[in-house]
C-alpha cells in the first residue's frame, strides 16, 4: 500500500501535465460504404434474379410495363395502405448517374422509380417471393437502361444490378453493376430516397405541371399524384435500411458456431417469433433464453465489437426544389449542389449503443420483417388447429366501468372499461383497457387499447374484440368476447393465444378475465428439435449466417407437421451464369511523356472505379488508349479542376462535392486531411491546371469557372472528344 500511495504522490507532484484522457471509441458502421465488398454475390443471387427465373417466366421482359405486371404477380394490394399498389413516381431533374440522358428537355422522357413494400402473394404449394421493401427499380427510357437494388437473402444483403437494352425489340441482359461505384452514394448499402416533401418528384405541382405538356402519363406512371406516393417510397427505404443492420445483430450478436451462439441464435429467433405473432407488438423479456443466453452473450460482444455503438447509414437525401428559382436556365436545374449531392459523405442515422440491452431489443423487432404476413398466417392457423388438447388459464383484473348513452336509437351503447391486476395475480397478470358497442342483448364488438402484461410483458396495442352475448342477471352483465390482433390470434410476450376476454359488471364496479391458451408450446419444442440438429451439425439455420427465411420457416414448419412448400430464395441453381459489369481493359500503350504516364497512374488509382465504365454516365474519361485517355482528360479539364479543388474549400463553402469522394478515399486507406494536404492529390490537380492553361494561355480560375455555372461548362464527354458512343434516343 506504502509503494502505491508514493506513486501516487509522485505522479501529482511531478511537473508534467497528467496524461490526456482516452477519446471515446469510434462508432462502428453496420454498413461501411468503404468496404463494398464482392461485385458478384458471394453467395446466393438476388430477388431479382430470382424474380426473372420463376418458372414460365424465364424469357427477360422488354419493356416497363412488362416488368411491372411480373412483379405485381408477387404481391397482394395491403387494404390498409393509404395507397394500394406499386409505389411509383416521375423524376425528371434527379440526381441519379442517368439524370443528364433526358437530353435537353427531360419533362419529356422523366425518369422513374418504383419501389414495392406490399405483402408476398403465395401461390399452390409456395411460400412465394418476400419482395417488400426489398426491390426497388430506377428506369431511365432514353437510356434503354434498368437500374435495380434488390435483396440478396443468402447473403443477407442488397445487391445493385443493370438491365442493358432494356426496350421493347431490344436484347436485355442483366448485369451485376460495380459496387464501389453504387456504395458512392448508397452508402447505406441499401436504396437511397429524398425527405420530405419530394420536390423533384411529380409530387410537386409546378414539376407536375411541365410533365403535363407531355402527357398524363409515361410508361403507365399517372403524373397527376400527392405526397403520398413519394411518402410511401421514403418509408419503404427507410425500413429497407434497417434489413442489413438487423443482419449485423444476427451474425454478429452471439457469436461464431459453438454451441453458446447456436443457443443464443435459436433464443433469438424465438423472440422474433413470439414478437411476429404478436403484430409486433411484444416478447417474452422473462424467457431463461432470452435472460441467460441473449442478453448476456449481447452484452459481452457488443462491448467487445463495437465499443462505441453501431453506426447505421443514412438512406435519406436532403429534399432538392430544381424549380425553386424562376428563370434559372435549364442547364442550372440539373446542376446538384454539393450540399444535396449523394456523393456528400453522409453521417449516421443514428448509433446504437452496446452498453446496455438494446441491442438484443433492436435484433428482434427488425428481425420481424424477415417473415412474411403469409408465413405467419400459416403458422398461427396451424397453432390454432391444435388448440384442442392445450391448457387453458384465466388472469383477472378489477376494472371500473362507464357507461355512454347511444347516440340515437339505433345507435350502439358503448361500455368503457379500464383495469388493473388482481392482488397476486400470476404473472403479474393482463390489464386490459378499451370499450365494448352494446345494441340490446349483444355486444357488437369492440376494441382493447391497451393490454398490459406483469412482469417484461410490456404492453399490446389494438386488439380487436368480437362479437357475443350478452347475459344480464338483474342489474349485472356478463359477455365472452373473441380476441383477435388483425389477422392473427391475439397473443401474450409469451407466444400464447389470448382466446377471449371475460367482461362482468354491475354498475362502475367489475372485472375482467384474459383466457389464455398455452398453444406456443409446440414451437418451443420445434426450435429446440431445429437447435439439436444445429449442435449435430444437420440444420446451419442457427449458424454465423445471414438470418434466412428460406432456411429457417421450413425447418420450423416441419417440426410442427406442417405441409412442405417450396420456399424462395436461397437455392441458385438453374439461374443463368451471374456476369459483373465489367469495365474495359486499360490500356497497354504508354503515355507519350513521364508527366502524362503519372497522371494516368494516378487517375487510374482514384478514378478507374466510377470513371473507367462502359456508360455515358459518370463520364468514362479512363476509356480507351494512353492518346484517347490523353484527350478525355483535356476535354474533361474544366470539370476536373473544379472538382479536384473543391478539396482545398471548407466543406460547407464548396459549390460541388469534391472527387474522387470521401468514401473512395476511405477504401483506398486515405482520409480527408491526408488526401487535402498530399502530394497526389497537388501531382493531380497541377496536370489539369497545365491542360488548361495550354488551352487558355492563362493559369485557371476555379471561381471564374463556376461564374456560369457547373452544367455550363464543357461536356465531359462528347462525341468531339471521343466518348463512348451515345446511348440510343
Amino acid at each position: 500500500m506504502a509503494s502505491v500511495l508514493l506513486s501516487l504522490a509522485t505522479m501529482v507532484c511531478a511537473d508534467t501535465a497528467p496524461p490526456a484522457l482516452s477519446a471515446a471509441p469510434a462508432p462502428t458502421w453496420a454498413v461501411d460504404p468503404a468496404l463494398a465488398g464482392d461485385e458478384l454475390p458471394p453467395v446466393g443471387r438476388s430477388l431479382f434474379d430470382h424474380l426473372l427465373a420463376e418458372p414460365g417466366e424465364r424469357r427477360l421482359p422488354t419493356s416497363f410495363d412488362e416488368l411491372r405486371r411480373r412483379i405485381e404477380a408477387h404481391v397482394v394490394r395491403d387494404p390498409a395502405a393509404a395507397v394500394p399498389g406499386l409505389k411509383q413516381v416521375l423524376i425528371p431533374l434527379g440526381r441519379s448517374l442517368q439524370r443528364l440522358a433526358g437530353g435537353a428537355e427531360p419533362f419529356a422522357s422523366p425518369r422513374i422509380v418504383l419501389a414495392v413494400d406490399e405483402p408476398a402473394a403465395t401461390r399452390p404449394g409456395r411460400a412465394g417471393l418476400l419482395l417488400k421493401d426489398r426491390l426497388y427499380l430506377g428506369f431511365q427510357p432514353r437510356a434503354d437502361l434498368l437500374e435495380v437494388i434488390s435483396y440478396n437473402e443468402a447473403a443477407g444483403r442488397f445487391e445493385f444490378q443493370v438491365v442493358r437494352d432494356f426496350r421493347p425489340g431490344g436484347s436485355p441482359h442483366v448485369v451485376y453493376a460495380r459496387r464501389a461505384l453504387c456504395l458512392s452514394c448508397h452508402q447505406n448499402g441499401g436504396p437511397i430516397f429524398s425527405r420530405p416533401g419530394w420536390d423533384e418528384t411529380n409530387a410537386n405541382p409546378a414539376v407536375a405541371a411541365r410533365l403535363l405538356a407531355h402527357g398524363p402519363a409515361f410508361e403507365g406512371v399517372a403524373v397527376a399524384r400527392g405526397v403520398d406516393m413519394p411518402n410511401a417510397i421514403d418509408d419503404a427505404t427507410d425500413r429497407a435500411n434497417l434489413l442489413v443492420a438487423a443482419q449485423r445483430l444476427w451474425r454478429d450478436g452471439c457469436g461464431g458456431d459453438d454451441d453458446a451462439a447456436l443457443a443464443c441464435r435459436a433464443a433469438l429467433f424465438s423472440a422474433v417469433l413470439q414478437q411476429a405473432l404478436s403484430g409486433g407488438r411484444a416478447f417474452d423479456r422473462d424467457a431463461r433464453g432470452w435472460r441467460e443466453q441473449v442478453l448476456p452473450t449481447f452484452a459481452a460482444r457488443g462491448r467487445a465489437q463495437w465499443p462505441g455503438g453501431l453506426a447505421i447509414g443514412n438512406p435519406d437525401l436532403p429534399n432538392r426544389a430544381p424549380l425553386a428559382a424562376e428563370g434559372v436556365e435549364p442547364s442550372a436545374r440539373l446542376d446538384v449542389a454539393a450540399a444535396y449531392d449523394p456523393l456528400l459523405a453522409r453521417p449516421p442515422i443514428e448509433v446504437w449503443r452496446s452498453d446496455d440491452d438494446s441491442l438484443a431489443q433492436r435484433a428482434v423487432i427488425g428481425l420481424v420483417p424477415f417473415i412474411a404476413a403469409p408465413d405467419l398466417a400459416r403458422l398461427d392457423a396451424r397453432l390454432a388447429a391444435r388448440r384442442d388438447g392445450a391448457t387453458r388459464r384465466s388472469l383477472r383484473a378489477d376494472c371500473r366501468f362507464a357507461r355512454t348513452p347511444a347516440a340515437a336509437s339505433d345507435a350502439p351503447q358503448r361500455i368503457d372499461f379500464s383495469c388493473e391486476p388482481s392482488a397476486g395475480a400470476a404473472g403479474g397478470g393482463l390489464a386490459p383497457n378499451g370499450h365494448v358497442d352494446v345494441r340490446g342483448s349483444r355486444v357488437v364488438g369492440g376494441r382493447v387499447a391497451s393490454l398490459r402484461q406483469g412482469g417484461a410483458g410490456g404492453e399490446l396495442r389494438a386488439l380487436e374484440l368480437g362479437a357475443g352475448p350478452l347475459q344480464r342477471a338483474g342489474q349485472r352483465y356478463r359477455a365472452r368476447l373473441p380476441l383477435r390482433a388483425g389477422a392473427l390470434s391475439a397473443r401474450a410476450a409469451d407466444g400464447n393465444a389470448i382466446e377471449a376476454i371475460e367482461l362482468a359488471w354491475g354498475g362502475a364496479e367489475g372485472n375482467a378475465s384474459a383466457i389464455l391458451v398455452e398453444d406456443f408450446a409446440p414451437v418451443a419444442a420445434a426450435i429446440d428439435s431445429m437447435l439439436r440438429s444445429a449442435r449435430e451439425g444437420r440444420f446451419d439455420g442457427f449458424d454465423a449466417q445471414a438470418f434466412r427465411r428460406a432456411r429457417l420457416l421450413p425447418a420450423l414448419e416441419e417440426g410442427l407437421r406442417m405441409p412442405r412448400l417450396d420456399w424462395c430464395c436461397l437455392d441458385a441453381r438453374g439461374l443463368p451464369a451471374a456476369a459483373v459489369d465489367a469495365p474495359p481493359t486499360e490500356p497497354s500503350s504508354p503515355p507519350a511523356t513521364v508527366a502524362a504516364a503519372r497522371a494516368h497512374e494516378s487517375f487510374y488509382r482514384h478514378c478507374a472505379g466510377c470513371h473507367l465504365t462502359v456508360d455515358r454516365f459518370p463520364p468514362a474519361f479512363l476509356r480507351g488508349d494512353a492518346a484517347r485517355v490523353d484527350a478525355n482528360l483535356a476535354q474533361c479539364a474544366e470539370r476536373l479542376h473544379v472538382r479536384l479543388s473543391m478539396w482545398q474549400s471548407p466543406p460547407g463553402q464548396r459549390a460541388k462535392t469534391p472527387m474522387p469522394p470521401a468514401t473512395a478515399l476511405r477504401a483506398a486507406g486515405s482520409n480527408e486531411l491526408a488526401w487535402r494536404d498530399g502530394t497526389e492529390l497537388a501531382s493531380m490537380r497541377k496536370h489539369v491546371a497545365e491542360l488548361l492553361r495550354q488551352q487558355t494561355g492563362r493559369a485557371p480560375d476555379v471561381a471564374a469557372l463556376l461564374a456560369g455555372g457547373y452544367e455550363r461548362l464543357r461536356p465531359c464527354l462528347d462525341e468531339a472528344a471521343g466518348a463512348a458512343a451515345p446511348t440510343r434516343h
